[in-house]
C-alpha cells in the first residue's frame, strides 16, 4: 500500500507516503506515473463533495500489482478526476480554512484504510 499526498497530515499519521510538494494536480500527475509503474487504485480519488473539489490538499490510495501494468479503468477514473480538479482549480479557500481541509483529506485516508482492511 502507498499513499501518494501533499498533505503533511498524512505523513505525519501513516507510513508508506509518497509526499509530494505542490498542488493536487501534482498528486494526481505522480499517481498517473505510479500507474504505468504497476500500482492500481485502492480508493477513489475524490471525495464525493463538489466543495472538497477545491480542496488544496489530496491524497490517493494506492496498492502494487507487481508485473501488473495500468488498469484502463484506473486510468479512466483518474483522468474524470484530474478533469474535476482542474475545473475546480483557482476557486481557491479562505486561508483560515486550509487546516479544516487538510484534516478532512486525513479522514478520507483513514476511512479508505479502514475500508480496505
Amino acid at each position: 500500500m502507498l499513499i501518494v499526498t501533499n498533505n503533511p497530515n498524512v505523513t505525519e499519521r501513516h507510513g508508506n507516503v509518497r509526499y509530494v510538494e505542490g498542488a493536487p494536480l501534482d498528486v494526481m500527475n505522480e499517481v498517473c506515473a505510479l500507474l504505468g509503474q504497476g500500482f492500481r487504485l485502492m480508493a477513489a480519488p475524490l471525495a464525493g463533495n463538489l466543495v472538497m473539489l477545491r480542496n488544496p490538499y489530496r491524497s490517493v490510495v494506492m496498492e502494487e500489482d507487481p508485473g501488473g501494468t495500468a488498469y484502463s479503468g484506473d486510468l479512466s477514473v483518474l483522468a474524470d478526476a484530474y478533469r474535476r480538479v482542474a475545473e475546480a482549480e483557482g476557486r481557491g479557500i479562505p486561508e483560515e480554512t486550509r487546516d479544516d481541509y487538510a484534516f478532512m483529506d486525513a479522514m478520507f485516508v483513514d476511512e479508505a484504510l479502514a475500508e480496505a482492511r
